[in-house]
C-alpha cells in the first residue's frame, strides 16, 4: 500500500509537542516530577511521536535508502560523536563496547524507527496488520532477552502505535463507512467518552506502580498473568492518548509547527546540550518540584533553539557527507 501523505499543521503540531516532551524527560533526569507524572509522560511523548511517524511513513522502493541516508547513518554518527564529546566534557569512555545497546544510548528511537520502516511492508501484506502487532507485543513478554540490544523490545512495544499512525486514515474512513450507527453514537456522547477515556489513562498511570512496564524493558517472569493486563492496557492507554491528541491538537501554525517539522534535529542535538548541562541537572535534589520551572526553562530554550532550520540543514549536510561516501553516485 503506497501512500501520499500531505503535510498537516495538526500532525506537526504533535510530533513537536511529543519532542518538548522527550526532552524535558531526558533533561528530568532526577524525576523533579513525581513518578505519576512521568508515567503519564511515557504515555504521551513517544507513542505520539511513534503515532505521527507512522503517519508520515510511506511504502515504496526508495523508502529503505531513504531510511538508512535519515535514520542508520545518523544513529551510528552522532553515538560516536556524543561518546566523544561526553568524553571531552566528563571524561567518559569515548566508546561504549555495547554502543548498539539502546539504553546506552540516547538514540535508540533513530534505529528502532529504522526497524518499524524496514518491517512495514512485510506487515502491509497482513490482512490484520495492527492486530498482528498487538500480539508480538504481548508474546515477547514470555521471552527472557536482553531488551537494551538494538531496541528489540522497544521496537515491538510501540510497533502498534506507528502502524496506527500509518493506517489512521484507512481505518477512519472503514468505520465512518460501515459503522455509521456507531460513529454517530460515540458524537452524539462524545464528551463523556472523552471524560472515561482521561480517567481511564490516568488510571492506567497511577495503579501501574512502576515505570519499567511502560518501555516493555522486561520479560513476564512468573507474573505472566499479571503481565500480559499491564501490557494490554497501556496498549490501550496508548492508543487513547495519541487518539484524543490527534483529535483536540489544533491544525492551526503555532510554535508547536516548527518544533514538530525540525524535530529530528532536536532529537539528535538535544542529547549534546544534556551532556552539557548534565553536572546541573544531577544536583537537583529527588522528587523537588520547586525545581520544575528551571527543568521546563531549560527544556523549551533548547527545543526552541534546536529546532530552527539552520540545525537541521547542518544535520542532513552532515549525515549526506557520509552517506554520499557509502553509496554510489547514480542511487543518491
Amino acid at each position: 500500500m503506497d501512500k501520499v501523505k500531505v503535510r498537516i499543521n495538526r500532525y506537526d503540531n504533535l510530533r513537536g509537542f511529543a519532542i518538548f516532551l522527550i526532552v524535558f524527560g531526558h533533561f528530568n533526569v532526577m524525576n523533579t516530577l513525581d513518578p505519576f507524572f512521568s508515567k503519564l509522560m511515557l504515555l504521551t511523548g513517544l507513542p505520539l511521536f511513534f503515532f505521527v511517524s507512522g503517519y508520515f511513513s510511506k511504502i515504496g522502493p526508495d523508502e529503505p535508502i531513504k531510511s538508512f541516508r535519515r535514520l542508520l547513518i545518523p544513529y551510528i554518527l552522532f553515538i560516536i560523536l556524543a561518546n566523544v564529546f561526553g568524553f571531552i566534557l566528563h571524561g567518559d569512555p569515548i566508546i561504549e563496547k555495547d554502543m548498539f545497546v539502546s539504553n546506552l544510548s540516547i538514540f535508540w528511537f533513530l534505529i528502532v524507527l529504522f526497524f518499524m520502516k524496514m518491517m512495514l511492508p512485510i506487515f502491509d501484506k497482513f490482512r490484520y496488520p495492527l492486530l498482528v502487532s498487538i500480539i508480538c507485543a504481548l508474546l515477547i513478554g514470555f521471552i527472557n532477552i536482553n531488551y537494551a540490544i538494538l531496541g528489540i523490545t522497544r521496537f515491538v512495544a510501540y510497533f502498534p502505535v506507528f502502524l496506527l499512525g500509518f493506517y489512521y486514515n484507512d481505518y477512519k474512513d472503514k468505520l465512518q463507512a460501515d459503522y455509521t450507527k456507531y460513529v454517530g453514537l460515540f458524537k452524539k456522547y462524545n464528551k463523556i467518552i472523552v471524560i472515561l477515556a482521561v480517567i481511564f489513562v490516568l488510571g492506567v498511570a497511577y495503579f501501574i506502580f512502576s515505570t519499567i512496564p511502560f518501555l516493555f524493558k522486561v520479560s513476564y517472569g512468573d507474573k505472566l498473568l499479571t503481565g500480559v493486563i499491564k501490557r494490554i492496557l497501556i496498549l490501550i492507554a496508548e492508543f487513547t492518548v495519541v487518539l484524543l491528541f490527534n483529535r483536540f491538537m489544533t491544525n492551526r501554525q503555532c510554535i508547536l509547527t516548527k518544533w514538530g517539522i525540525n524535530s529530528m534535529a532536536v532529537y539528535i542535538l538535544h542529547y549534546f546540550v544534556y551532556l552539557y548541562i548534565n553536572p546541573v541537572l544531577k544536583a537537583f535534589p529527588e522528587h523537588e518540584i520547586k525545581y520544575l520551572p528551571l527543568v521546563l526553562i531549560l527544556t523549551f530554550a533548547a527545543t526552541f533553539i534546536l529546532s530552527r532550520d539552520i540545525f537541521t540543514v547542518c544535520v542532513n549536510k552532515f549525515t549526506d557527507f557520509f552517506y554520499n561516501l557509502l553509496v554510489k553516485a547514480e542511487d543518491v
